[in-house]
């Protein structure tokens, strides 16, 4: 049949306009569905924590992009309208602020554009540094190990955080 084509393709979806249903189960399905730019850094990023840590294995927890170590979640990534957010440890972030003073930060994300991406000698060292603290086992306010640690992170910004704050 000539001249049907049928009817056009819709544009790629931006992941926060998903809902459960169809959100994505893989890394490589969020990726799918954005736009040239911020897919680009986003595989950038995931190129490097997959080639600086080894082991690292990929899912999706609370609808990012996950990359996990040693069973602990090292960054997740996410891509919105206006910018993309890497979200290493509060410790990491605490650790390299002086770095990170021109862009936009709380305690657990990190904000940017494709145009002010972080360079890879910091998303190097952001990544290494939580490494360690997973090495570390910090996550607990008592003993590594210990049964009486709480999930307590320590204090950022004057209050405490917990881990299932993430």
């Amino acid at each position: 049949m000539v001249g049907t084509a049928g009817p056009p393709t819709p544009p790629p979806r931006r992941p926060e306009e998903l809902t459960t249903a169809d959100s994505p189960t893989t890394t490589d399905e969020y990726l799918e569905g954005l736009e040239p730019p911020a897919r680009a850094e986003l595989q950038r990023i995931r190129a490097l924590v997959l080639t600086v840590v080894p082991g690292v294995t990929e899912s999706i927890s609370y609808r990012m992009p996950t990359m996990t170590y040693r069973g602990r979640a090292l960054v997740h990534v996410t891509a919105s309208k206006k910018h993309l957010s890497l979200h290493p440890s509060p410790w990491s972030i605490e650790e390299h602020a002086d770095r990170l003073a021109g862009y936009d930060t709380t305690a657990h994300v990190v904000r940017f554009t494709p145009a002010t991406a972080l360079p890879t000698d910091l998303l190097e060292d952001l990544v290494r540094h939580h490494v360690r603290q997973i090495d570390d086992d910090r996550h607990r306010a008592g003993p590594a190990g210990s049964a009486t640690g709480d999930l307590l992170r320590p204090a950022v910004g004057g209050r405490p955080h917990r881990l299932d704050d993430m």
